[in-house]
């Protein structure tokens, strides 16, 4: 739920653009893909599993997926403000 309160103020307010810019080393981490500090050989992100009562493969995409909900959001709120 991190990730709606980062990106909810962007619809909150009055902005004319949002940038959301997630670049990251794997030991870094990301709120769009989030990262062990000593994972197991081959293993360097964490598992999505549960991320917003997501699970299994539709897991896998759930902080994309949720960048994407907000994103059309933004949108639709350009568009009323017309």
């Amino acid at each position: 739920l991190e990730w709606n309160n980062a990106l909810d103020p962007a619809i909150g307010g009055d902005p004319t653009w949002v940038s959301v810019t997630s670049f990251n080393e794997w030991h870094e981490g990301s709120s769009i893909e989030p990262a062990s500090s000593s994972p197991p050989p081959g293993h360097g992100y964490e598992t999505f599993e549960g991320a917003y009562g997501k699970t299994g493969e539709a897991a896998e995409t759930a902080y994309l997926d949720r960048t994407a909900h907000w994103a059309d959001r933004f949108e639709q709120q350009l568009r009323q403000r017309g």
